[in-house]
């Protein structure tokens, strides 16, 4: 039996092949670090912008929910109930309004996407547009 010094014993193969897949599985580690930080900062982005959006969002319904409602008290009270129903009114519309203007600063990002540009059309539009008890 012949040996050739070029040949490389099997506990030399073992380790160069441990080495390669420890090497490995260090570079898969470093990879999921860097894709972990990137989702971390995805949804920073989501709770501190898009949260903020649909915060005013809901406020908004809940405001012509709630007005929806005083406007049918206004035909079911007393005339001595009416100041105070009329007043919750106003105080809704307030509400309103001060959630349309951090929005509104919202809106001013430059490019939106299309079907957002025409969904805050619509509730400009829609605001300016006379209703009752303005």
């Amino acid at each position: 039996m012949e040996t050739n010094k070029n040949e490389i014993t099997v506990a030399a193969r073992l380790g160069i092949g441990f080495g390669i897949i420890l090497a490995m599985m260090l570079a898969l580690s470093v990879l999921s670090v860097f894709k972990v930080n990137a989702i971390d900062n995805s949804l920073q982005h989501i709770s501190e912008v898009n949260n903020v959006k649909q915060r005013y969002a809901i406020n908004f319904r809940g405001s012509v929910h709630d007005r929806a409602i005083a406007l049918r008290d206004v035909t079911l009270v007393s005339d001595a109930e009416l100041a105070g129903v009329v007043a919750a009114i106003d105080r809704l519309d307030r509400d309103y309004q001060q959630s349309a203007r951090p929005l509104e600063a919202f809106s001013a990002t430059p490019r939106p996407a299309s079907r957002r540009r025409n969904a805050r059309g619509w509730t400009r539009s829609s605001r300016a547009r006379p209703g009752p008890c303005r």
